[in-house]
């Protein structure tokens, strides 16, 4: 797929991702929302601030 939005389809995010950035490779150290959000704002792996 080549990452573009479906402007039609979704103009929520449409609107969303006209000022933002897109990040189309970007990985995190967790599978799991409660523990990768944590990680990306702190930059820290989760097992080194006792989140999982």
């Amino acid at each position: 797929e080549s990452g573009d939005l479906n402007r039609a389809k979704f103009p929520g995010f449409a609107r969303l991702a006209k000022d933002g950035y897109w990040f189309p490779n970007a990985t995190t150290v967790s599978p799991v929302t409660t523990s990768a959000i944590p990680s990306i704002l702190t930059g820290r792996y989760p097992q080194d601030d006792a989140i999982s």
